[in-house]
């Protein structure tokens, strides 16, 4: 995975080289050294590439040489997907990286003309994976998601740049709805992952040096043995130090992500993590010796209470949304008819589209002149049916279809970690195809 992945060393901060020119010209790089022919995925046939999206350094604005390689997530079609892995381009199912070499912009284009080596890392995906990822709420692919939701409707210049300069091709729209226990889960394990493993690589660290590993001890005087460190070709301690920096940047930067994602529904300020890199790597003592940078207790010290406080503050953010949800939901449950709701107001009014459950789906819902299913009358008589049902009961929520000429499709699916089944609106979403009609 690219938890570490980002930017190169020295230098001064760059960043986007190239324009519009620049996406054509690296694009077409991207599918060369994914060995996707002329015409079956790139140059005027696109086809098979759906979507590219810039992630990483270069989007945090944190690349310090121009030769910084570009991080991508891409999306491919199945077959195509197939094709590749087949090939044995990729090692990995949702991955694969690779190196070319390419021309930047021209003159004139705002872009600076160099020889770009070990150019890509790349993540690959086919839609369904693609998709299920952003059901599970992984931080991972909606960084990118996030970019090409930028720029739209209202949006400020400077997103709308942004999402020309770091969404090369977006074909296949992928809807989002938080689902927030299951973001805190990912969220959580995401940027607690990046943390731990920034002193597993200390102490890898620590041992090539010869350093004696401070003992720990636990809340009640135990000494706590941790696992021994496996040293691997390579590994230097200036390039373990280095890696284990950017896991400490990488941990915050998700956990903010997080409450970004759970207080206004996306990623809208993707430089909010910049303030850490940069009291990280930027010291008049470089190597870290007179102010303790050199240190794994130093990170330990500086940031750990930021950090598991960012989370903490997740947590309660989740809870309470979803909490208050409930509560609502609740006060509704036993009135006659719920599309009245005079006395219970806030955001539950009735909706402006019509939903119905579709016949044939794996609840094949209810028979004539009996009651609609719980789950369709909380549709019809909420704003935000769909958003509120993946928020706060954890439903899958999937487009099957959105077509203007017919009824707008849509899959629902209770999680079965994270959805209260105490809910009968929940238990109704066990596979349900809903129809909503303008």
């Amino acid at each position: 995975e690219d938890r570490a992945g980002d930017g190169g060393s020295g230098g001064e901060v760059v960043g986007w080289c190239g324009g519009d020119t620049g996406h054509t010209v690296l694009l077409g790089q991207l599918c060369a050294s994914l060995g996707i022919p002329s015409g079956e995925g790139c140059s005027s046939h696109l086809g098979g590439v759906l979507n590219v999206y810039v992630v990483g350094s270069r989007l945090y604005k944190l690349a310090r040489t121009v030769t910084a390689d570009y991080d991508i997530k891409c999306v491919v079609s199945r077959a195509l997907y197939k094709q590749i892995t087949a090939a044995g381009r990729t090692s990995q199912a949702a991955g694969v990286s690779v190196s070319v070499s390419v021309g930047g912009g021209g003159e004139g284009e705002g872009g600076v003309v160099v020889d770009l080596k070990d150019l890509f890392d790349v993540h690959l995906y086919d839609p369904e994976t693609f998709q299920e990822r952003v059901e599970k709420q992984d931080p991972q692919v909606l960084i990118g998601l996030f970019v090409g939701q930028l720029g739209r409707v209202g949006e400020r210049e400077e997103h709308r740049a942004m999402r020309d300069q770091f969404v090369w091709k977006e074909e296949m729209p992928v809807p989002f709805y938080p689902r927030l226990r299951q973001l805190f889960t990912s969220i959580f394990h995401e940027a607690d992952t990046n943390w731990c493993k920034a002193f597993r690589l200390w102490r890898r660290r620590d041992v090539l040096l010869g350093i004696e590993t401070t003992p720990t001890y636990g809340e009640k005087g135990e000494l706590i043995v941790k696992k021994a460190a496996v040293i691997e070709e390579g590994d230097t301690p200036e390039q373990l130090h280095y890696r284990a920096q950017k896991c400490i940047v990488h941990a915050m930067r998700f956990a903010l992500f997080g409450l970004q994602i759970a207080e206004q529904g996306r990623i809208t300020d993707f430089y909010v993590a910049n303030k850490y890199y940069h009291q990280i790597f930027t010291s008049e003592d470089p190597d870290g010796i007179r102010d303790g940078k050199d240190q794994a207790e130093y990170y330990e010290r500086t940031y750990k209470s930021a950090f598991y406080g960012l989370l903490d503050e997740l947590k309660a953010i989740v809870t309470k949304r979803v909490s208050s949800g409930m509560s609502q939901e609740k006060a509704i449950r036993g009135a006659t008819v719920l599309g009245d709701l005079g006395s219970n107001p806030g955001s539950y009014s009735k909706s402006d589209t019509v939903f119905s459950d579709v016949v044939g789906s794996d609840n094949t819902g209810p028979i004539a002149g009996e009651t609609p299913l719980q789950v369709i009358r909380y549709l019809n008589t909420h704003t935000h049916g769909l958003q509120s049902l993946a928020e706060v009961f954890g439903v899958r929520v999937r487009v099957v279809h959105t077509d203007p000429r017919q009824p707008a499709l849509y899959h629902l699916h209770y999680d079965p970690h994270h959805s209260p089944f105490q809910f009968v609106v929940a238990r109704d979403c066990r596979g349900l195809v809903v129809a909503q009609s303008p």
